[in-house]
Order: structure tokens, then C-alpha cells, then sequence
């Protein structure tokens, strides 16, 4: 079973590369932990999922992990795949690295996007701390890109088991309609087995106000099998997705699935992510 899935590992990334993909946007990149929560997943630190999210969570659980993610909708046929790693036990900086790729379009139209991350927590009493993060945003193609920006993030834990995060995303104006200023508050509930987290940010353009809102839920049954599901609402498109996932875990490391069902819309989104903790 370990030589199927580590087989399973190396090809899936070169399978997912040759379909043809469009239309999927930064915000939705993202393991299938946190998708099959609704995306609601930047005030847990639960995993390397935190390297995207609010920063400051990278810090919030001594750990070493290690994930990789496919995704693809099938019906734009959008796809991506992402690494990400946080190490939060070599020193009390804590880190998380991520690169994923996206390929959109076809023909004339084709365009590939990189987009890099680096981001790092620094805990400044038991239970504050504040992180950054940097992204790199370079696009080749029909609308060719490069930008640079950077995230900052603050997480107060209180009780234990509850978690408040802030954050300001895309803090340097690049003008690229994927990388807009925002600002964000999340929580959750972290309480063993059971999680619980919700997520808001908006753009707060001038004259407007668009929230996008992530809800979701996690409940492990013998501490092996996860079982997930959460709700998006977009502000921006008035869109919204329910999601549900599901996985096999042993000591921390194993496989995710999840899946994103678009309402009176046609995407659905199909994620699978291996994960390993160190």
C-alpha cells in the first residue's frame, strides 16, 4: 500500500499538468483540508495550509508538515497544483514555503502562472503572535505578469482552544485584479476532534462593501478519519459553494479529499492533497 501511494505521489502532479484549465483564481488555491472546510481555515494552524493563510498561524502548533495538492474543476476544467511546507519546531521563528501552478487557457490564449510564497510567524508571549508573508506573482502568456506583495497577519489564542486572527492581505498595490488589498478577521474553535472556523475579508473598496465569508467544520472520528464540510459566500461575484471532504490519517500524515459543489453554477471543484507531519 506505502509503494501505491508513494507512486501515486509522483505521477499525479505530471497527470493533472496536461489538462486544459481556466478560470481558477489565486484566492481559491488551497489544500483539501481547508477546502473541504469551506476555505475557513486561516485561524487554525492545523496544517502547511497555514502558509497561505493568516501568517501569524504558522506558529500556533509545533509541527513539521509537508503537503502536495491537485485540484481540478470539471467543468471550466480549471486545475492546479501546490507544495506547501511549514516548520514550526527548528526555531521559534516559525516558517511555511508554497509554490503552485496554474495553467489557464488554451491556443493563443494560454497562460502559465507561478505564484511563491514565504511567510513567517513570530510568537511574542504563549499565546500572541504576529507573522508576514511575501508573494511572488510572475504569469507568462496572453497577459503576462510580475508582481510582488506581501501579507500580515496577528492570532491571539484564548482558553486553549479558541483562536482570533486579523489580517491585511496584498498590502503592496500591484494593480492585479488577483492580488486586491483586503483586510480579514477569522476564528475558530480548535477542541480535539472537533473544529470549527469561520473567516470574513472584503476588499472595503470606497463606496462598497463585498465580504467573502468561509464557514467550515471538522470533525475526526478515531482520530484517523476526518470528516469535513463548509460554505462560501463570494461578495464580490455573489456566488456561493458548499463543500464537503474527507481523509485517512495515521500519526499526522496521509491522504485528503474534498469536494466544492458551486450553487446555481456549474463548478465543481475536485481537490486530493498528500500530506505528511515530521
Amino acid at each position: 500500500m506505502l509503494s501505491r501511494l508513494v507512486l501515486a505521489l509522483a505521477l499525479f502532479p505530471a497527470a493533472l499538468a496536461q489538462a486544459q484549465v481556466s478560470d481558477l483564481r489565486l484566492p481559491e488555491v488551497a489544500n483539501a483540508r481547508a477546502l473541504g472546510m469551506g476555505g475557513a481555515y486561516r485561524a487554525t494552524g492545523l496544517g502547511a495550509e497555514a502558509t497561505l493563510g493568516n501568517p501569524a498561524a504558522l506558529g500556533l502548533f509545533k509541527a513539521y508538515n509537508a503537503d502536495l495538492t491537485g485540484a481540478w474543476d470539471a467543468a471550466s476544467k480549471a486545475a492546479f497544483i501546490s507544495t506547501l511546507v511549514r516548520d514550526s519546531v527548528t526555531s521559534q521563528l516559525a516558517a511555511g514555503v508554497g509554490y503552485t501552478i496554474l495553467s489557464e487557457g488554451h491556443g493563443a490564449k494560454r497562460q502559465t502562472t507561478n505564484y511563491t510564497t514565504l511567510g513567517l510567524a513570530l510568537p511574542l508571549a504563549e499565546s500572541f503572535s504576529l507573522g508576514v508573508s511575501g508573494h511572488y506573482l510572475s504569469r507568462k502568456g496572453l497577459h503576462a505578469a510580475d508582481a510582488v506583495t506581501m501579507d500580515a497577519g496577528a492570532i491571539v489564542r484564548l482558553g486553549g482552544v479558541f483562536t482570533l486572527g486579523a489580517t491585511a492581505n496584498n498590502l503592496i498595490d500591484t494593480k492585479h485584479p488577483e492580488l486586491p488589498r483586503s483586510y480579514g478577521a477569522e476564528a475558530a474553535l480548535l477542541a480535539g476532534a472537533f473544529n470549527l472556523a469561520v473567516d470574513g475579508r472584503s476588499e472595503l473598496k470606497k463606496g462598497a462593501f463585498n465580504p467573502t465569508i468561509n464557514t467550515g467544520l471538522e470533525y475526526t472520528i478515531g482520530n484517523a478519519v476526518p470528516l469535513r464540510g463548509g460554505y462560501t459566500y463570494e461578495g464580490s461575484t455573489k456566488t456561493s459553494y458548499l463543500s464537503v471532504g474527507a481523509g485517512f490519517a495515521s500519526e499526522g500524515s496521509g491522504v485528503d479529499f474534498a469536494y466544492r459543489q458551486e450553487l446555481k453554477g456549474p463548478g465543481r471543484l475536485l481537490v486530493m492533497s498528500f500530506r505528511g507531519q515530521f
